[in-house]
């Protein structure tokens, strides 16, 4: 690994080329360096005041050059340095953002710590219950605070209660104000797998929204105003957060089924990581050369295509059919060479009536969007490529490293309709939503030392990597994966305007027989990392949280059914066209 990386430099430097990485590691070589004082004070002339947005998402090279240009711990009157961020939603280790960074500067800066104590997003009940769930755990006498950074009486994490501006309009279901926090619980005598609580959470889950739905439109759900308008729930004021795109298409499947239309956002999934993208590899092979059989074949059997096996079955009997197909695929190539690789496409899904085809399937926008994203993309690439050849190569390797999504290759939304979204917590963060569900805020995934290299820090706050983990290390780790589930939590739970759902259940892990729920981050708020005795005992604990605040409460899971959402029929009236 080493070689590599020093092969990779030299490479670079000899074709004179660097990437994001190589602008923060160079600047902090040439800061660290000989000429480095000179260098940072031409930068302090140039800039003498600073801002950093979102400081908790810092790693430590970003910190350092901060450190070495602004002096922080120095604190010198004649340069400012603001470093705006809440540590709470310190959620991006997987990019390489290091919440002990933050501690670090919140270390350097002590006696310079100024605090923004006003929600003014969500309602005062959802303020006061997201204070409860966190205060709760913080108050702990034995425990290790809300966010797992408590040692002894020192604490650079702690939870402070926020206060809250309010909103003017109130949640109203059935006549009745609605509490902010509701816990679903899934009734049963020992823990249950995590396909199970999947399962029964995304059809309860998706019942209940479309219960919510049908009582909006016959004015008895909304959002009722001081001025007694009532202004009914519509699908975009529901976001459902979750995990993955496991969670995401389970409950997705389950709005589907019951008329409610629903659009998934996460902030890593590539275009070209769809199975859109590999069927356009195959089309595109096959009008670079349409006289290839075995291309051609393959881009016709292709599943976005969708052709009847009837029809693909002509292609080995009927001569005259084939040699069709191949003078069509002639003129895209023509097409392609003159125009350019969009118009080509264009005119392809065009011959294929896609558009027609596929608005008629639950996923067709979905998948319309993504070949649309996909041929712009494409486009932008052949000005820099010679050939048809090199863009199909081109094509190819993003298909092979689809697991690393630039920032325009993430999936675009496909519509601005009523749609609910299902949105990953990651992609959450920074925006609200009305009404927020977490069916699956139990889950979890401990780490057992299987994956490696394992990640580690220690009592100083630096990072180890290891191939060869201890039970103290993998202790250690688990420990941080736990802590940054708390901080994913409270992001989860602070997008909410008004209500938000959870469901909530006693999960065991693999085939284990015993509760894992303690190791998830919900789990350990409720019962301070204490292991469930029974699953009766979550009923405990559900109930004692409730006790403490009027917003929070926990009924019975909702009853799976098998209810439609009907859409409202528009009332709109047309009115004559505009002469340009």
């Amino acid at each position: 690994a080493s070689w590599v990386s020093a092969q990779f430099e030299v490479e670079k430097r000899r074709r004179a080329e660097m990437g994001f990485d190589d602008m923060l590691l160079r600047l902090q070589q040439a800061l660290y360096s000989e000429a480095g004082e000179r260098l940072a004070g031409l930068i302090r002339e140039q800039f003498p005041v600073a801002m950093i947005d979102e400081f908790q998402d810092t790693d430590p090279i970003q910190y350092g050059i901060f450190e070495r240009i602004y002096r922080i711990s120095e604190n010198h009157g004649d340069t400012g340095l603001f470093m705006i961020g809440d540590p709470k939603q310190a959620i991006y280790a997987f990019r390489g953002a290091d919440i002990y960074t933050y501690l670090a500067a919140r270390r350097a800066t002590q006696g310079r710590l100024h605090s923004l104590d006003t929600n003014y997003r969500s309602s005062e009940g959802m303020v006061a219950a997201v204070n409860q769930v966190f205060q709760q755990a913080e108050a702990r006498p034995s425990g290790r605070g809300a966010f797992l950074f408590r040692e002894a009486d020192d604490n650079p994490l702690p939870f402070v209660a926020v206060r809250a501006q309010g909103r003017s309009e109130q949640l109203m279901l059935q006549g009745q104000p609605c509490a902010a926090l509701q816990c679903w619980q899934l009734p049963s005598d020992e823990p249950v797998s995590m396909g199970v609580y999947r399962q029964q959470m995304a059809t309860s889950c998706a019942s209940h929204i479309v219960g919510l739905l049908n009582a909006s439109q016959h004015g008895t759900a909304g959002f009722a105003h001081a001025n007694g308008h009532l202004r009914p729930c519509l699908p975009s004021d529901i976001a459902i957060l979750v995990r993955d795109g496991h969670e995401a298409q389970r409950i997705r499947a389950e709005l589907a089924a019951r008329g409610v239309r629903s659009v998934y956002l996460s902030d890593k999934d590539s275009v070209f990581a769809a199975q859109e993208a590999h069927d356009l590899l195959a089309w595109l092979k096959a009008c670079a050369e349409p006289d290839s059989e075995r291309l051609l074949k393959a881009a016709l059997a292709s599943l976005t295509l969708d052709l009847s096996l009837p029809a693909l079955d002509r292609l080995n009997q009927d001569e005259r059919v084939w040699e069709s197909w191949v003078m069509r695929f002639r003129a895209y190539r023509d097409t392609w060479q003159r125009q350019g690789v969009l118009p080509m496409l264009r005119q392809l899904l065009h011959d294929f009536e896609l558009p027609r085809t596929l608005i008629r399937r639950t996923d067709g926008e979905r998948v319309l969007t993504n070949l649309l994203h996909l041929a712009e993309l494409l486009q932008q690439a052949a000005g820099e490529l010679d050939g048809e050849q090199a863009l199909i190569r081109h094509l190819a390797d993003h298909l092979a490293s689809s697991g690393q999504a630039g920032e325009e290759q993430i999936l675009r939304l496909e519509s601005d309709e009523q749609l609910v979204k299902v949105v990953t917590i990651h992609k959450s963060k920074g925006l609200e939503y009305p009404l927020v569900y977490l069916p699956f805020i139990c889950s979890s995934k401990p780490v057992d030392g299987s994956r490696l290299p394992l990640a580690w820090h220690d009592s100083q706050g630096n990072a180890h990597l290891t191939l060869t983990p201890d039970a103290t290390q993998v202790e250690r780790a688990d420990d941080e994966r736990l802590a940054e589930d708390l901080r994913l939590l409270y992001v989860a739970l602070t997008r909410a305007q008004h209500a938000c759902w959870l469901g909530v259940a006693d999960l065991k892990r693999g085939n284990h027989k015993r509760s894992s729920l303690h190791r998830s981050a919900l789990g350990y708020l409720l019962g301070g990392g204490a292991e469930l005795a029974d699953s009766k005992q979550l009923t405990g604990w559900l109930q004692a949280l409730a006790a403490t605040s009027a917003h929070i409460t926990c009924p019975g899971l909702p009853e799976a059914d098998r209810a439609l959402y009907h859409t409202p029929q528009l009332q709109h009236q047309l009115v004559p066209a505009r002469m340009p």
